[in-house]
């Protein structure tokens, strides 16, 4: 064996080699994973993996690595992987620009490499197909021989995956990763998560690699800083610093929603909640504390009536703030408390889709860490918005969550329509942590100067 074959079966022996060839530095989490996967292609296990990994803890870049060292491995040898991501723009054409970075920079691979028809990576005789898992992409004709990749798993659908995608393994059992940030308890990241869990516990070999931010800071402290921020600006339990730093699912289903109270305004009604800011924690927590005290309802009842009582309940209760629903035919109530109050006591609310999925984010947060509380045990119709609530997370990368009482509901007791106006009030109390909130100090008493005194002397 000439000294370059030496070198070269030196460096593919093992992954943190390889890669340190292409002036890359594998973190600890990264190199077992990888490695992992590429021991059950090599000896042909047929394996499904999991790798959960925080925001921006290197997963893409381990994936990457991931299918450049198999590429080498296998140049002479020959086999195709297949690479999928949710979309292809951007997702997969990011994950294919990280790929061409790597292949460039590594001496076993640069200059060695091949782009064919803008998605299709080959080394040798060894390929790598990018495609996207768009429910409507067509997919069907590709074959994974070696391995099949699907990353941010948690966005990919289930049936895109069962119906199109795992049939590209079925003629030799090849390797499957998934890859991803947990989500909620219905994404085929999880489904794949539990599968191997139980799958490593029969025969004790490792299949899940799921790290924590925590796990990253030991090898980032910079990483550690970063979530040290998020925690404090939004709460450990807020959904989405549980989930993508934390790698923990947020449930989405019914018994969820009865704990956290999510709404959507209703339609023929207005509803009120005052609630109590308590400050007491704002020092530890950065945050108040809500709590509701007192409800209301209208039906049928017209806007200068409901503007009359809001008045009357303004006199007694004093609130610092009004926040309206100003969607549509909120508008008008809106216009009336705000000649009465004006804008820096009235704070209009306009709907977007974007809006009510921060509400639902932001309520999940507070009720999991404690910091909104109802005065009340649910009654009926509370108890009715909360069973017929439901919600789903929207595939993509923003994570919006859709969510409330769908149109057209009613009871399957009664017939009677069912709304949810009492949770879109709760849901808006979230706003009120966009406000700057402090914690009263007593009052210090100090002594006066008297002028009198420094004017001693001076006569």
């Amino acid at each position: 064996m000439n000294r370059t074959a030496y070198r070269t079966a030196y460096l593919l022996r093992k992954v943190e080699r390889f890669a340190e060839a292409g002036n890359v530095q594998l973190r600890p989490y990264q190199q077992g994973a990888i490695q992992a996967v590429a021991n059950s292609v090599l000896r042909q296990r047929g394996f499904s993996f999991v790798w959960i990994l925080p925001r921006q803890s290197g997963k893409d870049e381990a994936l990457a690595i991931e299918v450049q060292y198999l590429l080498a491995l296998f140049k002479n040898e020959g086999g195709e992987l297949v690479f999928f991501n949710p979309t292809f723009k951007p997702q997969t054409e990011t994950s294919m620009r990280r790929l061409e970075n790597r292949l460039s920079a590594n001496p076993l691979t640069a200059g060695r490499w091949r782009r064919r028809s803008g998605y299709i990576f080959q080394v040798g005789n060894a390929y790598c197909t990018y495609l996207s898992a768009d429910p409507t992409a067509h997919v069907v004709s590709a074959t994974a021989n070696r391995l099949l990749v699907v990353n941010e798993a948690q966005d990919v659908g289930i049936l895109k995956y069962d119906k199109d995608i795992f049939p590209m393994v079925a003629s030799t059992n090849a390797t499957r990763l998934f890859a991803g940030t947990r989500w909620t308890n219905n994404t085929l990241l999880e489904r794949e998560y539990q599968m191997g869990l139980e799958a490593q516990k029969k025969d004790g070999l490792r299949r899940v690699f799921l790290f924590t931010a925590e796990d990253v800071r030991k090898a980032v402290p910079a990483y550690g800083e970063t979530v040290d921020g998020a925690i404090a600006r939004l709460g450990r339990q807020h959904p989405l610093v549980k989930t993508q730093f934390f790698c923990e699912t947020v449930g989405m289903g019914t018994e969820t929603l009865r704990a956290t109270s999510l709404q959507n305004a209703g339609r023929d009604s207005t509803f009120l909640k005052i609630v109590e800011v308590d400050t007491s924690a704002v020092n530890v927590v950065g945050k108040p504390t809500y709590r509701a005290v007192f409800r209301m309802a209208w039906t049928g009842a017209s806007q200068v009536a409901v503007f009359g009582v809001l008045k009357a309940l303004v006199e007694k209760w004093h609130p610092q703030y009004i926040v309206i629903d100003a969607t549509g035919v909120g508008e008008g109530l809106w216009s009336m408390l705000d000649n009465a109050y004006g804008e820096k006591k009235v704070l209009p609310v306009k709907f977007t889709a974007q809006l009510k999925s921060a509400l639902g984010y932001g309520l999940l947060g507070m009720m999991d860490s404690g910091r909104y509380q109802e005065y009340h045990p649910f009654d009926e119709t509370f108890q009715r918005q909360l069973d017929y609530c439901r919600s789903e997370i929207l595939p993509g990368p923003g994570k919006l969550m859709r969510w409330g009482v769908p149109d057209g509901t009613r009871d399957r007791a009664s017939g009677e329509p069912v709304h949810d106006d009492d949770l879109i009030t709760s849901a808006m109390c979230t706003l009120l942590d966009r406000m700057e909130w402090y914690t009263p100090l007593p009052a210090v008493w100090t002594k006066p100067r008297d002028p009198l005194e420094e004017m001693d002397g001076h006569f």
